[in-house]
Parts: C-alpha cells; structure tokens; sequence
C-alpha cells in the first residue's frame, strides 16, 4: 500500500456554499464516500480537511494511483474541483530530512506501513 495526498480546490462560484447546484450534488455524493473508498481499496489516514480558501485536502492509502484516481472520479468530486492527487515518495534512510525518527508529531509514524 502507498500513501497519497488529494488536493481538491474550485473556484469560488463552484463552492458547495455558494451554487446550489453543486451543493446538492455534494450532498448526494458525500454520505457514499466511505463506502465507494472501501470498494476502491483507499482508506483515509488524514481528512479531509476542508478549508475556506476553496480547497480541501486528504490523505489516503491504497494499492496505486489509479484506485485513488477512482475514487475522484466515481465519487464526482471531479465535476466541482480541479483535483491533484501526489504520490508520497519515502526514503528507506529515516534521517534524510535530519529527523530523528520517521514520527512526525503524530500518533502513527508517517511512512510505509510494516
């Protein structure tokens, strides 16, 4: 499994909160996401978060990029959004960055999982 970051962001007269349009659709479509996720193989680890400058951001794990470009597709975040999903890249050296450990503040270390 790897991890990835899905960043979503729209203009403002797309928001949920502005158009009623996409609103509805957001409302329809979210309440499925966890189960079209889990039909995917991507498990959020972090998110999403939803912030007021029109963009959103989560991170997930799944087998490849393609379940997690699913995932945006299937669940329509795409019609609203524009939608960058990043792969997350880790080094097998946990002091690359200089750090310590791989733990970055978190309950969990971020990193591939055992």
């Amino acid at each position: 499994m790897e991890q990835f970051a899905i960043i979503a962001s729209h203009p403002p007269d797309q928001c949920p909160t502005a158009n009623e349009t996409i609103r509805k659709l957001f409302l329809n479509r979210a309440p499925e996401m966890p189960k079209l996720a889990e039909r995917l193989g991507v498990e959020y680890l972090a998110g999403p978060i939803i912030s007021t400058e029109h963009k959103s951001v989560a991170i997930v794990r799944a087998k490849n990029v393609e379940s997690v470009r699913n995932l945006a597709i299937e669940s329509g975040m795409i019609q609203w959004n524009t939608v960058e999903i990043l792969h997350g890249v880790f080094e097998e050296r946990p002091n690359l960055l200089g750090l310590e450990s791989t733990r970055i503040g978190l309950d969990r270390p971020l990193g591939p999982p055992d």
